[in-house]
């Protein structure tokens, strides 16, 4: 990122090599499978929600991932909402994934960008 005034400045993005249009599922979000640990935390952890029973897993892009892991949370990038979600879903073999999905039309090399929720920012009492 080179823009002085984004957040992640000199780190890394995720941008757009071609338009992609609403619903189209770009990616799959890939790393480590492993159960939750209390006080577990991590610039490339999602956790699975509901998902594998009584058991909290979460997937770690950190040490094994893709490069689904430098989409960027939109906040001050200068994007009024994300242009993707994070959306849980089902294998053919019913192994649970999770899918990078545009939500609006994405111009070629536009950046990829996500909600992180409120509750990764520890001081933010954004809730969504």
């Amino acid at each position: 990122i080179t823009r002085v005034d984004h957040p992640c400045f000199q780190q890394r993005g995720l941008f757009a090599a071609e338009a992609l249009s609403a619903g189209t599922r770009v990616l799959r979000y890939c790393g480590v499978a492993k159960l939750r640990l209390v006080g577990d935390r991590g610039d490339y952890l999602f956790a699975l929600k509901d998902f594998c029973g009584d058991i909290d897993i979460d997937i770690d892009a950190g040490p094994a991932g893709n490069e689904s892991r430098f989409i960027n949370d939109y906040r001050n990038t200068g994007s009024a909402q994300p242009n993707v979600q994070f959306t849980q879903a089902r294998s053919e073999t019913g192994e649970a994934e999770v899918w990078v999905e545009v939500l609006k039309h994405i111009a070629e090399s536009e950046e990829i960008l996500v909600s992180y929720g409120g509750q990764y920012f520890s001081n933010s009492d954004d809730s969504d």
